[in-house]
């Protein structure tokens, strides 16, 4: 009777200190179950926010703070952005918000767990936003492109292209220095060695380091100037946003949508970008539902029962034979 009373004891004290230890562990190390499934266990005890952007990237990123946040998830991009660290050290916008984010690129979202991240940085201001996706519908995707095969120069005596690589460069030691040796190895075991490879030399938004014709997305590359202030493609849009009317600074309204101390009010300068989102839409609706997967008639013709399996080749067989190719 003596050992079952001690043996009680001793299971409640354990069970109270795994309790207290559970209290007092870092909650931000620690995945959810889920999480560990999608990478098969933590991904590194390396804390992103703990790095140095400022010292990291010469004093032109900061550390996100929790109003950075606040902005960027509830106004700007209206979602979560686990994935954010920094945003400009100093913003161009008149009313003093963030523009651009840098985001881990290992991404932490609750939903889905770690996952890498090949675009790093994010333009967020919606006045900017709004301006591109304008400008992306004109065709200005298709006339940068042209500048980047036409031979011209920048103002400091390079071409085009090889002032895109420097961009694509300076994008693979960023990410590489914001990813511990674990990270990359966990990324290596996820994607293989092959598609690690090309997540790690990839440039501005994902760019290949080889595709030096085609400068993606004006979006990301007028981000990555706002982030880094050296981006040649960036500085060349700025231009061109200034000729159409366009400022960086925004204008006197558009802080309606970005003020989280001012509620919105219907009839208030709001914009929110539907490219990434359309995008989205078609890929769902390519995809088939698993219920829709079930629903599509099999091509094999039904297998009678008793019949051998030289008996359901040569049925198949026929049926080819009757049926021209198109």
């Amino acid at each position: 009777m003596r050992s079952w009373v001690i043996g009680l004891e001793l299971f409640t004290m354990l069970t109270n200190y795994g309790r207290v230890a559970a209290l007092l562990a870092p909650t931000r190390s620690q995945p959810s179950r889920r999480m560990t499934k999608f990478w098969g266990g933590p991904l590194t005890s390396q804390d992103n926010s703990a790095v140095d952007l400022d010292a990291l990237s010469g004093g032109t990123v900061r550390t996100v703070t929790e109003h950075d946040r606040r902005v960027i998830e509830e106004r700007q991009l209206r979602h979560k952005a686990d994935a954010l660290i920094g945003v400009p050290s100093v913003s161009k916008c008149q009313h003093g918000f963030p523009q651009v984010g840098l985001s881990s690129p290992i991404g932490h979202d609750t939903t889905t767990g770690w996952k890498p991240v090949s675009g790093i940085c994010r333009l967020t201001c919606p006045y900017l936003v709004k301006a591109l996706d304008e400008y992306e519908a004109e065709g200005a995707v298709a006339a940068y492109n042209i500048r980047l095969t036409g031979g011209e120069e920048t103002s400091e005596g390079r071409t085009w292209p090889a002032a895109l690589d420097g961009a694509n460069q300076a994008h693979r030691k960023l990410r590489r220095a914001l990813m511990s040796d674990e990270e990359v190895e966990r990324v290596r075991e996820r994607l293989g060695s092959e598609h690690e490879d090309a997540f790690m030399q990839s440039g501005v938004a994902g760019m290949s380091p080889t595709k030096l014709n085609d400068v993606k997305c004006l979006h990301a590359q007028l981000g990555d100037y706002l982030l880094r202030n050296d981006n040649v493609v960036g500085e060349a849009i700025v231009k061109d946003l200034e000729q159409r009317g366009v400022s960086l600074g925004g204008n006197d309204v558009c802080r309606q949508q970005c003020d989280v101390s001012v509620p919105e009010v219907e009839g208030g300068w709001s914009y929110v970008s539907t490219k990434n989102h359309s995008k989205l839409r078609t890929k769902v609706q390519r995809r088939p539902s698993s219920e829709a997967r079930k629903k599509i008639p099999s091509k094999r013709p039904p297998r009678v029962k008793g019949s051998s399996a030289a008996n359901t080749e040569s049925s198949l067989s026929a049926e080819s034979q009757e049926k021209p190719l198109s």
